[in-house]
């Protein structure tokens, strides 16, 4: 039994001093390396330049850029509904009479159309060019068919793409826009 209880004896003092051990451990608090350190200081003082660089990039570089195409596009709004207010010098072209691709001469096409000029000078090289303008819209109506001039989104897409063609023949000015005065499919 004496051995017994040395034995219980020395098993109850190693406990202790491991609980002593732990708990020394635990109180003493674990000292970081200055390696460590210095990287958390880098990243700090890095993570405050990136910071205001970035302020600064945004204040002196974008903010500025920023106004200058705010105040652009007011000039231009402006610009815009100034010439939106004001109607250019008009030219018509009366009525074309147009046979339709894949028609068999079995229907036709009457088209108005009305040129609005960018300057008097242009409109007068609109009239000098008139029977080439009449050529184009004959040619361009004879190339469609009747199903394609009859569709509601024809009349935008041919206005653009007549401007466009006319403008190509003109030297003294331009048109700002095609209005279709009569479209009526026979």
């Amino acid at each position: 039994m004496a051995k017994k209880n040395q034995k219980d004896s020395k098993k109850k003092a190693t406990k202790k001093s491991k609980k002593k051990n732990k708990v020394s451990k635990k109180s003493k608090p674990k000292k970081k390396s200055s390696k460590e350190q210095i990287k958390w200081i880098a990243l700090i003082i890095g993570t405050i330049l990136a910071l205001g660089g970035t302020t600064l990039l945004a204040k002196y570089v974008l903010w500025p850029q920023f106004k200058k195409y705010k105040d652009q596009k007011q000039v231009e709004k402006k610009v815009k509904e100034q010439k939106e207010d004001k109607l250019g010098p008009i030219y018509t072209i009366g009525d074309l009479t147009v046979n339709p691709f894949g028609s068999n001469g079995l229907r036709f096409v009457i088209a108005e159309v009305a040129l609005e000029a960018t300057s008097e000078e242009s409109l007068a090289e609109i009239e000098k060019r008139e029977p080439q303008i009449k050529d184009l819209l004959i040619r361009y109506f004879r190339q469609r068919s009747t199903k394609q001039i009859l569709n509601p989104a024809f009349q935008d897409s041919s206005t653009i793409k007549l401007r466009k063609e006319i403008n190509k023949r003109l030297y003294k000015g331009t048109i700002d826009s095609l209005y279709f005065l009569k479209l009526v499919v026979q």
